[in-house]
């Protein structure tokens, strides 16, 4: 089996000392604390199981977020190119900050179109008997083979038809 090489970054004495702070700070959210221990522990080139094992982090958590420092190493780099001192720390540390929160985590680009949503909408509030199924109202499964029997969809698994049909959460 072919070994598997995690992402390997360095950071600078200032960006170590900002996530030393924040990786000691009780006063922040959990996963910035977290996620602050992994990057230093992945700039001083351990893998990620023994950032795993020593954290008792998740080990795709930690993959993620080793992943997250490496792929925000440019912006680490910008934000210590600042001309003054007292910027160049406090821009350092708010680019750190943004990289360690879900900021920057896109969002998942929709599955459907908004027409295929609204047909969807459309069925379900239809009677399920209308379309030769047996059940007085539509259950999951039924509704997700309808509406890939009319063509509304190629495919789709009854959580992604109770994902369509719920609300999101306000922000």
């Amino acid at each position: 089996m072919r070994a598997y090489n995690a992402n390997t970054f360095q950071l600078s004495s200032k960006a170590k000392e900002i996530l030393l702070k924040f990786s000691t700070n009780h006063s922040l959210p959990a996963s910035f604390v977290f996620r602050s221990k992994i990057a230093l522990l992945a700039s001083e080139g351990r893998s990620n199981p023994q950032i795993s094992a020593e954290t008792r982090i998740a080990y795709t958590t930690v993959c993620t977020w080793r992943n997250r420092f490496y792929n925000s190493a440019e912006l680490i780099t910008q934000a210590e190119e600042c001309t003054e001192s007292d910027e160049s720390s406090l821009k350092l540390e708010k680019t750190i900050k943004s990289i360690l929160s879900n900021e920057q985590v896109p969002a998942a680009k929709p599955v459907f179109t908004p027409e295929q949503t609204q047909l969807i909408h459309e069925l379900a509030s239809k009677n399920p008997k209308d379309f030769g199924w047996k059940l007085s109202q539509w259950n999951l499964p039924a509704l997700a083979a309808e509406a890939a029997r009319q063509g509304i969809v190629e495919s789709v698994s009854p959580d992604g038809i109770q994902g369509l049909l719920t609300p999101a959460a306000a922000p």
